[in-house]
């Protein structure tokens, strides 16, 4: 008998516990992708004007950058060079727009795919692709890339 009064006080006290735990912060992930959309305009303004330095601020000092046919850039430094290059070509404009906008509920974590494009001075294509961008949210609160992959739609450089 002493055990299930035991039993019983134990859940009885359990329950009040949880029962007494405020409720889960609602994260506004909507807020979140208009805020992650905002910032994808002022990084793509920047690939636009060659901007190596602005462009490679928007990368959490970690991140990994993985153009196509090159190696990753890991590291600030690193990250700072690749966009270097990428950005060289100052007679084609760069940009680029995300199509979606995933929000982790807990709002740690955000996922974005979407196309660009590299265009002459002419308005022609002469490159364009797809993107997977991952998001993460700073000590601050301001949000950084992780993670960037692009690949072309055009056919990889031949090795000859």
């Amino acid at each position: 008998m002493r055990r299930i009064h035991l039993v019983l006080t134990t859940a009885a006290l359990t329950l009040v516990g949880c029962a007494q735990q405020p409720p889960a912060a609602t994260v506004d992930t909507q807020a979140i992708a208009d805020s992650l959309r905002a910032l994808d305009r002022s990084w793509s303004d920047a690939a636009g004007r060659h901007d190596a330095q602005a462009f490679a601020s928007f990368y959490a000092s970690d991140a990994r950058l993985m153009p196509p046919n090159s190696e990753a850039a890991v590291g600030s430094d690193a990250i700072v060079a690749a966009a270097t290059q990428l950005l060289s070509d100052t007679t084609a404009t760069v940009s680029f727009a995300p199509a979606e906008i995933h929000v982790s509920t807990s709002g740690d974590m955000a996922w974005e795919y979407g196309t660009w494009a590299m265009k002459n001075a002419a308005g022609e294509n002469l490159d364009n692709g797809d993107f997977v961008v991952v998001w993460k949210p700073t000590a601050t609160g301001d949000w950084k890339v992780a993670a960037d992959i692009f690949n072309s739609n055009n056919p990889a450089p031949s090795g000859g």
